[in-house]
């Protein structure tokens, strides 16, 4: 299993690598990620040297994104939420830009955490209406609430690659023979969303139980169609698709 792990790592980087690209733009540098946003355009962010380090922002792209759709941050819970998933992954937001420093030896785990931070903020706010007052990782901790499942919100884990990754909810081990469980809640499930998924699950399960196991809660109430693709992709790395539909047939197994 280690090697083909191994293998299976390699294969991400090879695809990262290959997929992603950069240009100048206005004393800057522009890359290009294969990573899809909410229109499923390509999540671009920004980097330059200064001050004998690196600056990397998104550009304002995801406020000004959010602010758009008629999504602001702009009630308390939501900014509690926001800060904290900026806090999980090392980010600052300034004047409505996301930014943060690296230098040349950490730059990989930064970029890496940037990109992660985009994905989560455009994921957690990015409703399916203006008009939509809950936000999904909501209805998921209020549907544990009400079932009586006990767990811990916004976890993160250092991967065998050193990135770290931010799970929405960790069930512990039980009494009854329940290992530990791992839940991220996708509001719109695709190709990219589904390989970073799989990958963060690579990288982290080497170090934890071989029973522990991984849930993806997914928002089927949402307007963008989920693609068959991605739901196949998960299963093919042991990650359970949950759809928020179908949330009661796995309410035993979380609640053991």
């Amino acid at each position: 299993m280690k090697n083909s792990i191994e293998e299976l790592l390699d294969e991400y980087y090879k695809w990262l690598k290959e997929k992603t690209s950069i240009k100048p733009v206005n004393g800057w540098e522009e890359i290009t990620t294969p990573y899809l946003d909410i229109h499923n355009d390509y999540l671009q962010i920004y980097a330059k040297f200064e001050n004998d380090g690196i600056i990397l922002s998104d550009g304002g792209f995801i406020i000004s994104d959010l602010n758009n759709a008629g999504c602001p941050i702009n009630t308390e819970k939501r900014k509690q939420l926001f800060e904290m998933t900026l806090r999980s992954f090392g980010i600052e937001s300034k004047k409505g830009e996301l930014t943060t420093k690296a230098n040349e030896c950490n730059f990989p785990m930064k970029k890496h955490n940037m990109i992660q931070a985009m994905l989560a903020i455009h994921d957690i706010f990015y409703t399916s209406a203006p008009t939509t007052n809950t936000l999904f990782s909501d209805d998921v901790s209020d549907w544990f609430t009400i079932n009586k499942i006990r767990s811990l919100p916004q976890v993160k884990f250092t991967g065998k690659s050193g990135f770290d990754y931010v799970y929405d909810f960790v069930i512990p081990k039980s009494e009854k023979n329940q290992n530990e469980r791992f839940i991220r809640t996708i509001n719109t499930l695709n190709n990219e969303k589904a390989k970073s998924l799989v990958f963060s699950w690579i990288d982290i399960m080497e170090n934890r139980s071989s029973n522990a196991k991984a849930y993806a809660f997914i928002n089927d109430n949402a307007t963008v169609k989920i693609q068959n693709d991605a739901i196949s992709a998960l299963k093919n790395y042991n990650i359970n698709p949950v759809l928020w539909s179908n949330k009661e047939d796995v309410l035993d197994e979380l609640a053991a």
